[in-house]
């Protein structure tokens, strides 16, 4: 009995562990070269689109389908960070 419950909790903590972020990419993102400099042109199609996917966001949220509709494709498919 004892040995079946360690063999649990060891499968439940390797699944959980599995999913925890590696220290190591941590540091490799901290030693990444910066981002190179946008032109005045690149840095305003940057804020461009800045702006309108915020506007979708705040449209997404408050199940403004028809706004979302009208600035995305037909084939557009949304992905959240959660899935």
């Amino acid at each position: 009995m004892r040995i079946r419950v360690v063999l649990v909790v060891t499968f439940v903590v390797a699944a959980f562990a599995g999913r925890l972020a590696s220290p190591f990419a941590i540091v490799s993102a901290q030693n990444a070269a910066p981002a190179p400099a946008l032109s005045p042109d690149q840095s305003a199609a940057a804020a461009e689109v800045l702006t309108l996917d915020q506007k979708i966001g705040t449209a997404v949220v408050r199940g403004e389908t028809a706004y979302v509709d009208s600035v995305t494709p037909s084939d557009f498919v949304m992905v959240h960070g959660d899935g």
